[in-house]
């Protein structure tokens, strides 16, 4: 279809689509984009599934994202953590239908300013980042498993001063014996013992 596509638009439009980054299709697009619907916004766009070394480098960025529909929350979170990801833009929250009747612009522009006064944009080697914030008064941090009912790939995590990395991936359930496949990394359940006394 990409191949059609670009046979038919004299104006060259760059050419994407929606699918698992590890999937062929994505040979022959202009650039990748992941769907994140995480229980957690920012750790489920900072650890959302990247394109690995075999394939066509590319912009990759969520490209459509959210979970929140409280007015300002399902905006502001998503797009600072693609910042801040590393990824070649911020996170692109499916809430078309909200941002106008909630006058939310203002959550986009304050990305777009950092963006621009931090000359972020003309950057070319981006990392992940966890900045410190200081200021105010202390709270709990707080982080949850975004991998809704992914397959389990980490079991172990290090808890510091921000949410452990991986814990984006995590799945947002624990798995018993019908479904120990998606826990690999776990071990299984003890068994009764019963022990006879003569």
């Amino acid at each position: 279809m990409a191949t059609y596509l670009r046979s038919q638009d004299a104006y060259h439009h760059l050419i994407t689509s929606s699918s698992v980054l590890n999937e062929p299709i994505w040979d022959e697009t202009d650039y990748y984009q992941h769907h994140d619907y995480p229980a957690d916004l920012i750790t489920g766009i900072q650890d959302a599934p990247d394109i690995n070394a075999a394939q066509p480098a590319g912009p990759d960025y969520s490209g459509e994202c959210g979970i929140d529909t409280t007015p300002h929350v399902g905006i502001s979170p998503p797009i600072w953590a693609g910042i801040m990801a590393g990824q070649s833009g911020d996170a692109m929250p499916w809430y078309w239908d909200t941002i106008d009747p909630n006058n939310d612009y203002f959550l986009v522009q304050a990305a777009a300013d950092f963006v621009t006064a931090s000359g972020l944009a003309d950057e070319d080697a981006l990392t992940k980042s966890s900045p410190q914030v200081t200021g105010g008064a202390n709270g709990p941090l707080t982080f949850a498993p975004g991998g809704g009912w992914a397959t389990n790939t980490q079991s172990t995590f290090t808890l510091e001063n921000a949410a452990p990395d991986g814990i984006g991936n995590a799945p947002s359930y624990l798995q018993g014996t019908y479904h120990r496949a998606m826990t690999p990394t776990s071990s299984p359940p003890p068994r009764a013992r019963a022990s006879v006394e003569p």
